[in-house]
């Protein structure tokens, strides 16, 4: 009996011979979802960590709260 990894593969590569303008469409879609996934992370630790600081410099000021903290993923922001 064959592996379930050798039947996926070999599923994949006859579906990408029948179709293979759809399936390099669909691979760079998922790619490109995947990139705007890891920068809409990265966006938001460096974020936090920015906005935890200011918060922390804030109080030992003095100075009136923050507002809660928001983050706007890529994808939802308005062009410039």
């Amino acid at each position: 009996m064959m592996s379930p990894g050798f039947w996926l593969a070999a599923i994949a590569a006859a579906i990408y011979v029948t179709y293979p303008e759809e399936c390099t469409k669909a691979f760079w879609l998922c790619w490109l979802q995947l990139q705007i996934m890891n920068l809409n992370r990265r966006l938001k630790s460096r974020q936090w960590q920015l906005y935890k600081q200011i918060q922390r410099d804030h109080k030992e000021r003095g100075w009136p709260e923050l507002p809660p903290f928001e983050f706007v993923p890529v994808q939802h922001r308005s062009k410039l």
